[in-house]
């Protein structure tokens, strides 16, 4: 929404320098995107013929927008390592609604700040993910070794020893 606010705005500063002038409009508009239409972000998830309840979907797809960023700034190994993590908690079958979407929700924070510049980072937020989602990811055996996996690389990116 903000980008169609700037190309209205765009527009309206282009057609108003026009009249200013004098001069005739005759550029090219920029294209203000249509609206998005909003979507279900909860899903219900079904097992073994019973409905378990439900996940958020809206925060694995942040963790998705991020990780491409990612491996548009050449992080490919992390990325791919944090997109198993995600893939791995969101395919448990043991761990409960609620659990996943902690996790999700600490992927999700941890991917925003891995695609953040160093400086601005937030290591006070940072370390209490990682030891949170830790915990949570060793205590469900399907998220384990994907944590295994992510953990020395989001160490690394973060300079946290």
């Amino acid at each position: 929404m903000d980008w169609a606010q700037t190309a209205a705005m765009l527009n309206l500063a282009d057609q108003d320098l026009a009249e200013v002038t004098g001069m005739s409009y005759t550029g090219p508009k920029v294209v203000i995107p249509p609206m998005p239409s909003s979507y279900n972000n909860h899903q219900s998830v079904t097992i073994t013929n019973s409905t378990v309840g439900a996940v958020n979907l809206g925060t694995a797809n942040e963790i998705t927008v991020d990780i491409k960023t990612m491996f548009q700034q050449g992080e490919a190994g992390l990325a791919e390592a944090l997109l198993g993590l995600k893939d791995a908690v969101l395919a448990d079958g043991e761990a409960q609604d609620d659990q996943k979407n902690e996790m999700l929700d600490q992927i999700a924070e941890l991917t925003k700040q891995a695609n953040t510049e160093p400086a601005k980072r937030k290591t006070g937020i940072i370390k209490p993910t990682l030891a949170a989602l830790k915990q949570g990811a060793e205590a469900v055996k399907g998220v384990a070794g994907a944590w295994a996996a992510v953990e020395p690389l989001l160490k690394g990116h973060f300079g946290i020893g």
